[in-house]
């Protein structure tokens, strides 16, 4: 099962929060940005929001035969 964190960073009077992700032993920040969230809420609905993405069902390709001499009429 994978590990999600967040990570809190503090600096003079800014704070910063970073959603990570754990693969193998080493943990991933999952903001792009890498500048963080300000708010622990808003990093917490950030995962949140990427576990909800990845429970969606991919796309499911099928291929139709199709018989020009048949199906145009």
């Amino acid at each position: 099962m994978t590990e999600y964190r967040i990570k809190k960073v503090t600096w003079g009077d800014s704070t910063a929060y970073h959603p990570q992700e754990k693969f193998g032993w080493f943990w991933f920040d999952m903001d792009k940005t890498g500048n963080g969230f300000a708010t622990y809420e808003h990093a917490q609905k950030a995962v949140c929001d990427y576990l909800k993405y990845l429970e969606e069902p991919f796309p499911s390709v099928e291929y139709l035969e199709f018989d020009p001499a048949k199906d145009c009429k």
